[in-house]
């Protein structure tokens, strides 16, 4: 049976707190950086058009592409939380049994949401404000190619780093990803622009499918080659859906996948009360959402490259190295929160003069970026915290949080909101949420008790 090396198992039991963190964490956040690269760069690439349609087209499937994010999240983090946990206690065999089962009810139900979208993408968008026919027309082809032929390498891409990065081997959980990343940054160009294929936002999305099937196969190879001193497994043998394996991961993982899921439709909402003031509204909103990744990912990087060390260590009941790595992983990821609240207030319109040329897109996106970008050190923290409930498997505090902060107030907040400020007061309705979000952590974490005791000491 394989078990963890030495040098993994140091990793995790032995070597400095603030070291282990780095080394699971940076390769994470690194990865997440050129995700993000590669998330711009379609934006990016589809902006130096100057066509407003086809920004809004891409926009306006933001929460089909959520879905794909609610399933990686669903099957991926927790699956990966419980496989830390099974190595903290050497139950190697269990290990076999969750990663196979993430594997392969990944590729069953992410199969299924790719049919649903062959057969009815085109009444979907126009639900979801592409009514104009340009616009529906660009939408489509989009969807089509980066949910319905890709959908299933788009979420197997992020479903196997967590599996690899559950083992320990963060970095190379993290190059899978950014092979695929770097390759549609290069692709990108010669897809979109008339100097190469000229397919514009269709051509950008199939690039993006090209992309992930190239990095699931580098994890596939990765996972062969390494197969005589792994401990995960995609074998169908190994596949089960006993709750205490298969339901107890699904679970683990459904905070983020809940939160990813309220903010699909939180998104809809949006969309459809931004399209309201035109075009180039909606196509500032795309630009902002995307900057808005930057800090997002980086936060959610830190919490999953954190996870695998919580989830080792409170399984091993080492609660003296689990209080380090919360206190150390406060103090960073606050502080990179509060660097991207002041660059982002300050270059607000920098930002937007790079994505694209259009004054009325810039002057909008200007305004909302400066609103939106209030409470990024808040949203750092909650990332932070739901990794910790989850490690501590108190995955309904995590719920709680990830639905009170989207799912609960937003839509109405936003309506409110859109009313009493027309347009730029929908963007003002995520900092507040976060601040009452992160009122509600402290709460769950610090005063109500968790059997008669708080969940951590810190």
């Amino acid at each position: 049976m394989a078990k963890l090396s030495a040098r993994d198992k140091e990793l995790f039991e032995t070597k400095p707190v603030i070291q282990s963190i780095f080394i699971l964490a940076a390769p994470t956040v690194i990865g997440q950086l050129i995700t993000i690269a590669y998330n711009l760069s379609d934006t990016w690439f589809i902006a130096q058009t100057n066509d407003t349609m086809q920004v809004a087209a891409v926009t306006l499937v933001l929460p089909l592409y959520l879905m794909l994010t609610v399933l990686s999240n669903l099957f991926g983090v927790g699956s990966g939380s419980m496989i830390a946990s099974f190595l903290g206690v050497e139950k190697y065999e269990e290990v076999k049994k969750v990663s196979s089962f993430a594997f392969w009810i990944t590729v069953i139900v992410t199969g299924l949401y790719s049919l649903i979208l062959l057969f009815f993408r085109d009444p979907i968008l126009f639900l979801l404000g592409a009514k104009d026919e340009a616009i529906l027309r660009f939408a489509s082809d989009y969807v089509f190619w980066t949910m319905v032929v890709g959908g299933i390498p788009s979420v197997l891409n992020v479903v196997m780093a967590h599996l690899v990065r559950a083992t320990g081997k963060s970095l190379q959980a993290s190059v899978g990803m950014a092979i695929g990343a770097l390759l549609n940054i290069v692709l990108d160009p010669i897809f979109i622009f008339p100097f190469g294929l000229g397919l514009g936002c269709k051509g950008a999305a199939i690039a993006t499918f090209i992309s992930n099937t190239v990095a699931v196969c580098y994890f596939f190879v990765y996972l062969i080659v390494t197969r005589e001193r792994g401990v995960l497994s995609l074998h169908p043998k190994f596949f089960t859906l006993r709750p205490e394996l298969a339901g107890k991961a699904v679970v683990i993982g459904l905070p983020n996948a809940a939160m990813t899921f309220c903010a699909t439709f939180s998104n809809v909402v949006l969309n459809l009360l931004v399209a309201d003031y035109g075009t180039s509204a909606v196509a500032a909103l795309g630009i902002v959402k995307k900057i808005d990744l930057v800090p997002a990912h980086i936060s959610q990087g830190l919490a999953q490259g954190v996870l695998p060390l919580l989830s080792y260590n409170f399984s091993a009941k080492n609660r003296e190295r689990v209080n380090k790595a919360i206190r150390y992983a406060i103090v960073i990821t606050v502080s990179l929160g509060a660097v991207f609240f002041t660059f982002y207030e300050i270059f607000a319109h920098q930002l937007m003069n790079f994505f694209i040329d259009e004054s009325e897109t810039v002057e909008i996106g200007t305004k909302f970026i400066r609103l939106h970008c209030m409470a990024m050190p808040l949203l750092s923290i909650l990332f932070l915290y739901v990794a910790i409930f989850q490690a501590k498997e108190k995955s309904g505090r995590a719920i709680l949080v990830s639905l009170f902060r989207k799912g609960s107030l937003d839509i109405p907040l936003m309506i409110a909101m859109n009313v009493g400020w027309p347009l730029y007061g929908v963007m003002l309705v995520q900092p507040i949420l976060d601040f009452a979000s992160v009122l509600l952590v402290f709460l769950l974490y610090y005063v109500i008790p968790s059997k008669g005791k708080r969940l951590f000491r810190t």
